[in-house]
């Protein structure tokens, strides 16, 4: 089951493409509706529009590493190299959901529910970089 449904390749290009459609595309483009989401109608400033482009900026170096990984590499260094990515950002993400948490960030919709989709992805994507580590499950 593992060596099928988890190989690093198929989901390293899932969250890479996600991860920029998301992470970069969507934050870029529309900064304003993003804090305005985050913070409520009406509370979002012009500095919270501001860190909603920053983030996206950030995000675009890091989808590119993920996409990068997938087609420059393979076998057990891919998986590594996913189990790493993927287990750091999600690390990332926990945080990030219990820090919103705390100050009320996405409150409207509720941190949990924001952030289970991006945990969730890179929950995958760490298991399937630990998975194939030392290339049992045949890797990409």
């Amino acid at each position: 089951m593992p060596s099928k449904l988890f190989r690093p390749k198929a989901w390293l290009i899932g969250a890479g493409l996600i991860h920029f459609m998301m992470g970069f595309v969507v934050q870029v483009a529309m900064p304003s509706k993003v804090a305005e989401m985050g913070w409520g109608k009406g509370n979002a400033m012009p500095h919270d529009m501001f860190y909603e482009a920053y983030l996206g900026f950030m995000i675009l170096p890091h989808a590119v590493v993920l996409l990068a990984t997938a087609f420059l590499f393979e076998g057990v260094t891919q998986a590594r190299i996913a189990a790493l990515l993927g287990g750091s950002t999600l690390l990332g993400f926990v945080g990030v959901a219990v820090e919103a948490n705390h100050v009320g960030y996405l409150a409207d919709m509720g941190a949990v529910a924001a952030f289970a989709p991006p945990i969730l992805l890179f929950t995958g994507l760490t298991l399937a970089g630990v998975f194939n580590w030392k290339g049992r499950n045949g890797g990409a």
